[in-house]
């Protein structure tokens, strides 16, 4: 278990049991939708369904600002643009990313009265805020007070599904397996397509549960049998399992989308300085690419505060040469070789090829080694066990400007330096 944890926190950048500790004791999911809007959804070999364009909310009562907090951290240090609004004394952050979907799709968080709410849009975020404000939320409707009529609303949780929802639900399962095309199915696929459009109906359900001293009661209303009731226990195993399955891919997703703004972030420093280089040759001044002779028996570290304080590097902070795992700081000033990421090459001229390394993470080096050290190219024959991104992944940007990423299992001397130019280059 300690190990698990361990992992864990090294995966979030944060303490579990103190994210753990910081969520209360509520909690809830919904789907809603529009009662004016309407999306069509693609369906395999069928017309497009149109249905009213639904929004998706969940929250969880939180004790402090520790998963808000985290939330936003991780964002900042991916990159990713976020865009801040503000309601009812609450700022709602939202991630402007292309998510291909027919449903729109603008992930957005904010915290609000102890509650951390996700939502699908900033607008889905604001209305629940609003309407908890307000009281003119879902309870305050006259279908939910008809179907929870009689029922203790102090209760351990509810379960509401319109019959609208229901009826919607049905319509599109029904539509996918109608698009099965039945003479190409084989013969299991035919007997469930069957026996779903012959008892498939809509459903709906208004249910309370409370935690008896004996077990547990269910209460309320619902087209479901008891049978069916009995087999959704079966929900938090298969959820289980479903992010057993989902959480590699996601961490997979999560450290790739670290590399690219580490690649985007070391692209924009070749840029700077190239152009920097362009200019300086332009006007006869001195050479802007590091040299031997500026640089040798220094660090990159010292490189890059050179080049921000010559304005060769304009309009970023020092957290701009940090990466996954490398402590940023802002302050040129006090920019040290803990805040920096990466390796520079020393003594590129015209003639050295352009697929010839300009910069590289610093957990590149001698494979097994456990600290960078300043060699010549062609020592390299490995990824180093330490930050950023350990033996798992690299970032090279060439001469040329040429963005590589570069796995464990592709790394290579030919692909880290396919021109073979054995220069010498400088670490943090």
């Amino acid at each position: 278990m300690n190990a698990s944890l361990a992992q864990a926190q090294a995966v979030i950048g944060a303490d579990v049991e103190e994210i753990i500790a910081s969520i209360g004791n509520e909690g809830f999911f919904s789907i809603q939708l529009s009662p004016d809007k309407t999306v069509d959804i693609p369906l395999p070999s069928a017309t497009p369904v149109t249905i009213p364009v639904p929004s998706f909310l969940c929250g969880i009562e939180i004790r402090n600002e520790t998963i808000p907090n985290l939330v936003t951290t991780q964002i900042t240090n991916v990159g990713l643009p976020v865009i801040a609004t503000t309601v009812k004394n609450s700022s709602i952050r939202s991630i402007n990313l292309p998510i291909p979907s027919p449903v729109p799709i603008v992930p957005a968080y904010a915290m609000h009265s102890g509650y951390f709410l996700i939502g699908s849009t900033p607008d889905t975020v604001k209305n629940a805020i609003i309407a908890f404000e307000t009281g003119n939320g879902l309870l305050s409707t006259l279908g939910f007070k008809k179907k929870f009529a009689g029922l203790p609303m102090r209760n351990n949780g509810i379960a509401y599904v319109d019959a609208k929802f229901g009826k919607l639900i049905t319509e599109i399962q029904k539509q996918m397996i109608s698009s099965i095309d039945v003479a190409s199915a084989n013969s299991t696929e035919r007997d469930i397509s069957s026996i779903f459009m012959n008892q498939a109906k809509p459903q709906s359900c208004a249910l309370i549960i409370e935690n008896l001293n004996n077990g547990i009661a269910v209460k309320g209303t619902t087209t479901a049998s008891g049978a069916q009731i009995a087999a959704a226990t079966t929900v938090v195993p298969t959820v289980g399992l479903l992010a057993a399955i989902a959480i590699p891919s996601f961490t997979k997703s999560r450290n790739k989308a670290k590399s690219i703004h580490t690649a985007n972030n070391g692209r924009q420093i070749h840029l700077a300085i190239f152009d920097a280089s362009m200019e300086a040759a332009a006007l006869d001044m001195p050479e802007v690419w590091p040299t031997e002779a500026n640089y040798k028996g220094k660090t990159s570290t010292q490189f890059f505060k050179d080049a921000v304080s010559s304005n060769w590097i304009e309009g970023v902070d020092a957290a701009f040469f940090a990466a996954p795992g490398i402590v940023p700081e802002e302050n040129i000033s006090v920019f040290a070789q803990a805040n920096n990421a990466w390796c520079v090459t020393l003594g590129l001229s015209d003639s050295t090829p352009a697929s010839t390394p300009f910069i590289f993470t610093k957990n590149i080096g001698t494979s097994g080694g456990s600290a960078p050290a300043n060699s010549t190219l062609n020592t390299v024959n490995g990824l180093m066990n330490i930050d950023p991104f350990g033996e798992k992944t690299c970032v090279i940007i060439t001469k040329g400007g040429a963005v590589k990423i570069l796995p464990r299992k592709l790394f290579s001397q030919d692909r880290f330096n396919p021109s073979g130019s054995d220069l010498n280059y400088i670490v943090p």
